[in-house]
């Protein structure tokens, strides 16, 4: 490709299409790599000590910050910039080389002096050796932008699929062996590398220098997204490095992994964010209001959150059992106590996304530091009275960004807040009657066995009574969906 051809874009002339094949793919790939994940973490939790896990948890923040500020500043601008060339990708590419190379060089020397503030033993090692990983990302996130730009969702599916597993594989491979601590780096650094390797070659891109160095119509998109993916980062990690401040590594461990825990319950949920995106872009661009799609969007989401919420809450001591074992026993209150706040980080999420879609990086950020404030100033007040109590900081300053509001433009997109309340709400109640109900069947029934069989029997009518919903309260799509189920069923007329 000539440094001055553009690079292409998909083809867009059919939307609703292209939202309902990226979202099935995404999905897909994300509920795979969801059970990757949650097969791998039962096999390294009994294979490695919170200890392990919580100096790894630490590293890997490095990565993930790493990561999340090279989407905001190759990401951003690949997506956004029509006149995109492959002198302008070549260009960005060389930009992040250079940024993470000093990135690369101040964390070498920090290392030891943030290991000596933390007094956690083998810090030093575990951040130096996840270094490799961020070059690694730069042709990561590249190739995902290209490949992405040309609606090549399939190939993004596949490529993060095989990552997963080879970390899973590589990471239980040499835990078995005993290599402990090093399992996590190693799987970390050899995934990231496998995957830009995959990336790089499915997208054409490579090491070459751009004829014309040039990052025109990009500086500000990708100075504004790598900033709003930085203050991601920050209160995304600001309640980990708490814990890791303040209490021990075996604390942090275990906090980390009930933290994980809900991340892997969100993956389901974010991988429709992208096509969420494109279909409030293109009511824009068709001149439709966003506001009562996004509301609806919000209620529906909101009520799939609240039962797995519950869920999750109310077979918390079944869920850290099976996953991380009977010696995690103590990360069972920190998980149930972060899943109380999961409709509303699924709400904020999507708020990030009709952010997006009426090009407002501003809100973005905004929303970034009152959520870091928020968090920041609750962890301070209430963290250092143990791991339960940060949990309980963070789903409190969760709750506070999604309700809260950042000028008329936000308020004309998505709602105002009274709006978003009552959307809100009947997941929010869904959520608090589950928990309530499941909690006094654990406490009131004697036998294990009609313990938990009562309490499956109640999720059980709970997603039968969600098939009953007002079909108003879901996105057409869906609800089409749905009158198909029960026609098929008997139990409805047959959708047209």
């Amino acid at each position: 490709m000539a440094g001055s051809d553009p690079i292409a874009r998909g083809d867009g002339g059919n939307l609703e299409r292209m939202v309902a094949v990226s979202g099935s793919w995404l999905l897909g790939a994300r509920i795979v790599r969801t059970l990757l994940t949650l097969i791998g973490m039962m096999a390294l939790a009994r294979l490695l000590t919170p200890a392990d896990f919580g100096v790894a948890a630490i590293a890997v923040s490095a990565t993930v910050l790493s990561l999340l500020v090279l989407e905001g500043a190759i990401d951003f601008p690949a997506l956004r910039n029509d006149d995109l060339t492959a002198d302008g990708m070549r260009s960005l590419i060389w930009s992040a080389i250079a940024g993470v190379g000093a990135m690369a060089i101040a964390l070498w020397f920090a290392a030891p002096l943030l290991e000596r503030a933390l007094g956690f033993e083998r810090l030093a090692m575990a951040l130096r050796g996840v270094i490799p990983a961020f070059f690694a990302q730069i042709w990561f996130v590249a190739g995902t932008a290209v490949l992405r730009r040309q609606h090549r969702y399939a190939a993004v599916a596949a490529i993060s699929v095989a990552s997963s597993a080879l970390y899973m594989a590589i990471a239980v491979a040499l835990a078995m062996a005993g290599a402990g601590l090093w399992s996590l780096i190693i799987g970390q650094v050899a995934s990231m590398l496998g995957a830009a390797l995959l990336f790089a070659q499915r997208a054409g891109i490579g090491l070459a220098w751009p004829r014309r160095f040039t990052l025109a119509g990009m500086r500000r998109s990708g100075a504004s997204g790598a900033a709003s993916r930085f203050l991601a980062w920050l209160w995304t990690n600001i309640d980990t490095f708490f814990v890791a401040a303040w209490f021990t590594p075996a604390a942090t461990g275990l906090y980390s992994r009930a933290y994980n825990i809900n991340v892997q319950m969100k993956e389901p949920f974010a991988a429709i964010e992208n096509p969420i995106r494109a279909a409030l872009l293109g009511l824009r661009a068709a001149g439709r209001p966003t506001r009562a799609a996004a509301l609806q969007m919000l209620r529906a989401i909101v009520l799939a959150a609240g039962l797995c919420a519950a869920f999750v809450v109310v077979f918390r001591d079944e869920v850290i059992a099976i996953l991380l074992g009977e010696g995690w026993a103590g990360a069972a209150p920190v998980l149930a106590i972060l899943a109380l706040s999961f409709p509303a980080r699924i709400a904020r999420m999507l708020d990030d996304g009709v952010s997006a879609s009426i090009g407002s990086q501003r809100l973005l950020v905004v929303r970034q530091l009152v959520l870091l404030g928020v968090i920041g100033a609750c962890l301070l007040t209430f963290g250092g009275r143990g791991i339960a109590w940060v949990a309980g900081a963070v789903s409190a300053g969760v709750y506070v960004a999604a309700f809260a509001r950042f000028g008329n433009a936000e308020t004309a997109h998505s709602g105002s807040l009274g709006e978003r309340l009552a959307h809100m709400l009947p997941g929010l109640l869904a959520m608090a009657a589950l928990v309530t109900a499941g909690e006094a069947i654990a406490r009131t029934v004697a036998s294990p066995l009609a313990d938990a069989l009562l309490r499956l029997a109640l999720f059980a009518l709970a997603g039968l009574a969600c098939l009953a919903v007002p079909a108003s309260w879901l996105p057409e799509a869906l609800a089409t969906m749905r009158a198909a189920l029960l026609a098929r069923l008997g139990l409805g007329r047959r959708a047209r």
